[in-house]
């Protein structure tokens, strides 16, 4: 349409519709002055009244309205309306969401955590079921937002875990399993890393052990129970691989006996007996923490009845059975309190452990405070204590700074992601952020949230005494500019490329409205989409559409079913002659394959120009634009696209670490500053065997495209001609070939 007849026809549906919008305001007009006659008939002439049916009426009005809600109801508490919500009736849904690259977004609802089942009512007012998000990589690296903003990471195991630490020969040659395959050993590899608001990295290892990593410095660790063991085999041996037979020797090394409590040997505290904590402070001090059975609450006995008047006191009642520990308990409470230095609070029993060695210096040249201990722990603090940086021996840093309005730890280790965990406690709405940068460049910003007394998901305060967490709002953004916002309640936004760009990210997520946005809510299972005409439309997980257009002439939104009855027959709307088309609608795709093998893909200049503004954004990416080609494409130019890149997985580079001169050993000068020590530049900054590995990997990837110049119309109109010419001479001389083609076809074989 036209900008003139587009504007006519406006006019002329503007006027249908108020046309239709009078008749319907009549027919209501009457609708309501014909209950209203009934309403005064009914008054004039009451039912008569049955006692019982008033006895039903009023205990059905005195029962609680929120026993048995079905999917929404609403209950009276304290003068106002209050929506209640069924969790067992409650329609979920998730979001799946792919990009071009085959990274993949899911958005679930986390209701799992609520298991009373007499907690199954919520009002949304007060609290609402959180959300868990996923993040997968095209290389396999797993990012899962969890609803109180904790942040998971795992990734693809290696085929083996080490070639040094392979039990097959120890298996097959009948050796006793040693200790280097106890949990916590460089057998026992990491799986996966949980990383708190707070900056405390939780460790998950292949065996089922976990280790707590502090930015403090203090490190802490806790071996699995046997039957905790034996579920990680279980579990693997659904999965194979060499993973398998490395906990089954772990498995061997538990039922050998070794660390069983009933045995406890200064090797086995040392070690971690299984199910116990062990805490390592950064002065070498230790103690180990594990649950312990309560003694059963003592049965008071019943009150003795006061004697009437005239009769004597009764008997004392006879002292009831008090409940004993079951034997085994009773045997495990025992040994814990028999350990050196038990003390039992709470269910708790905590015992003292030897310490391990430790060690505190100050640098001469910087005046750091040094720390460090035998649980390979480093620690150095800047001597005005707003900074730390902590090493731990699995390669794991944290840094922690203080910041105008709190602190701000920086979790970083190889190949893994980066993340930086801000904490504002004194600031005038307290809060915590965590910033994570993950490999193929994706961002993501979450924020733990809170449902404040108005209803609203505010973020939550890291002060002691506020509440936690129980949800998380989360924004991703993409290397190409695209954005994924979840709010924390279900409702996700995803915002395309061409937004941003055009309107400006913080415009985006600041605009009041959200046309021409994927909007999914997941605690309605529904999908949907307005477009800037005001146009909506709603897939729900039912797999049912619902459109509604903005103008439509004759009421009806969409076809009837079955929309396809007949093959090569389009099935339009009713109005679509006279809808307007849309502005935009996504291109075909056409590729040309020769017989080759080769092949080429046709694309518009809006896709070039997209590609090009992706090329140089990119760091690692040299573009070369219009370079003329020569004979046979005279005329055309390329535009080439050189991209450093690898065949290893790629990863997060570490920031540089600038360790204190009497670790590094460098020849620092007390009159040097401490940025320009080249010794320590070099020695930081020296290759490692793995960089040189990531060396070798690299190469360079190029990607052409050829712009071929603009055809004349009169060049255009003379090919049709031509061709459509040869169309009638192939036709004319179609027997003529035919006749060719069958003599042909006998001289060949009677030549054979």
């Amino acid at each position: 349409w036209t900008d003139h007849s587009w504007t006519v026809h406006r006019e002329a549906m503007t006027v249908q519709r108020e046309k239709e919008e009078a008749e319907e305001r009549k027919r209501v007009e009457e609708e309501e002055a014909a209950a209203e006659a009934a309403r005064a008939e009914a008054a004039a002439n009451p039912p008569p009244v049955d006692p019982a049916a008033d006895g039903e009426a009023e205990a059905e009005e005195q029962e609680d309205p929120r026993s048995e809600p079905s999917e929404a109801s609403e209950v009276d508490l304290d003068g106002e309306k209050e929506l209640l919500l069924d969790l067992e009736t409650s329609a979920f849904g998730h979001l799946w969401l792919s990009f071009e690259d085959s990274a993949r977004v899911v958005v679930s609802m986390d209701y799992e955590k609520w298991t009373d089942p007499t907690d199954r009512v919520y009002s949304p007012k007060k609290r609402r079921p959180g959300v868990q998000v996923l993040y997968l990589t095209q290389a396999g690296f797993r990012f899962q937002v969890l609803s109180d903003g904790t942040l998971v990471q795992s990734w693809p195991l290696a085929p083996s875990a080490s070639e040094e630490f392979n039990p097959k020969p120890l298996l097959g040659l009948g050796v006793e399993p040693s200790a280097a395959f106890l949990p916590g050993s460089k057998a026992d590899e990491e799986i996966s890393r949980s990383i708190l608001r707070s900056g405390i990295v939780c460790r998950t290892l292949l065996s089922g052990r976990v280790e707590v990593l502090h930015p403090d410095g203090t490190f802490a660790w806790r071996n699995p129970t046997e039957e905790e063991l034996q579920g990680r085999v279980e579990a693997l041996r659904r999965v194979g691989g060499a993973q398998l037979d490395t906990v089954v020797t772990m498995m061997q090394v538990y039922q050998s006996g070794f660390l069983r409590l009933a045995s406890i040997t200064p090797a086995s505290l040392e070690a971690g007996i299984p199910g116990h904590w062990l805490v390592t402070r950064l002065d070498g001090t230790r103690v180990g923490r594990a649950a312990c059975p309560q003694l059963p609450d003592p049965v008071e006995p019943p009150p003795a009845a006061a004697p009437a008047a005239g009769e004597e006191a009764p008997a004392e009642p006879a002292a009831p059975e008090q409940p004993e520990l079951d034997p085994a308990e009773a045997e495990l409470r025992q040994q814990l309190l028999n350990l050196p230095g038990a003390v039992e609070a709470q269910g708790t029993v905590e015992y003292d452990l030897p310490a391990v060695d430790s060690h505190r210096d100050i640098d001469p040249h910087t005046q750091q405070n040094i720390f460090t201990n035998s649980a390979s722990v480093l620690r150095f603090d800047d001597r005005d204590g707003k900074r730390r940086t902590c090493l731990f021996g699995d390669g794991t840093r944290l840094e922690w700074a203080q910041t105008s309005s709190g602190y701000e730890v920086v979790v970083q280790k190889q190949r893994l992601a980066k993340v930086v965990c801000g904490v504002e406690k004194s600031a005038y709405t307290p809060k915590t952020k965590l910033i994570v940068e993950c490999h193929d460049g994706t961002f993501l910003e979450i924020t733990p949230q809170v449902i404040n007394d108005k209803g609203e998901l505010v973020e939550a305060s890291p002060n002691r005494g506020a509440p936690p967490p129980t949800n998380a709002g989360m924004i991703l953004r993409r290397p190409d500019g695209s954005i994924v916002r979840s709010f924390g309640d279900g409702e996700v936004d995803v915002i395309p490329k061409s937004m941003v760009v055009a309107m400006g990210e913080k415009e985006v997520l600041q605009r009041p409205n959200k046309e021409n946005t994927y909007v999914a809510h997941c605690h309605s299972n529904e999908l949907r989409l307005d477009d800037s005409e005001g146009n909506n439309f709603i897939v729900r997980g039912d797999n049912t559409l619902q459109v509604e257009l903005a103008v439509s002439i004759s009421g009806e939104e969409e076809t009837a079913s079955p929309r396809c009855e007949q093959s090569m027959v389009p099935y339009k709307h009713p109005d679509s002659a006279f809808l307007p088309l849309p502005t935009a609608t996504p291109e075909p795709r056409l590729f040309v394959v020769y017989g080759d093998g080769e092949g080429e893909e046709i694309l518009s200049p809006g896709t070039v120009a997209e590609i090009m503004r992706m090329a140089r954004s990119d760091a690692n990416t040299a573009v070369v634009d219009g370079d003329p080609l020569g004979t046979p494409m005279l005329g055309c130019s390329s535009h080439t696209i050189f991209t450093e890149t690898s065949s290893c997985t790629p990863a997060v580079p570490v920031s540089p670490l600038r360790l204190p001169p009497i670790i590094a050993g460098s020849d620092l000068q007390m009159d040097q500053p401490w940025a320009g020590s080249a010794g320590m530049h070099q020695m930081i900054t020296k290759a490692s065997p793995a960089a040189a590995v990531e060396d070798e990997a690299k190469f360079t990837m190029f990607r052409q495209l050829i712009e071929y110049p603009a055809i004349p119309q009169a060049a255009r109109e003379q090919y049709l001609a031509g061709f459509e010419k040869y169309g009638i001479w192939e036709r004319e001389h179609a027997a003529a070939h035919e006749v060719i083609g069958k003599q042909s076809n006998a001289r060949n074989v009677a030549q054979q």
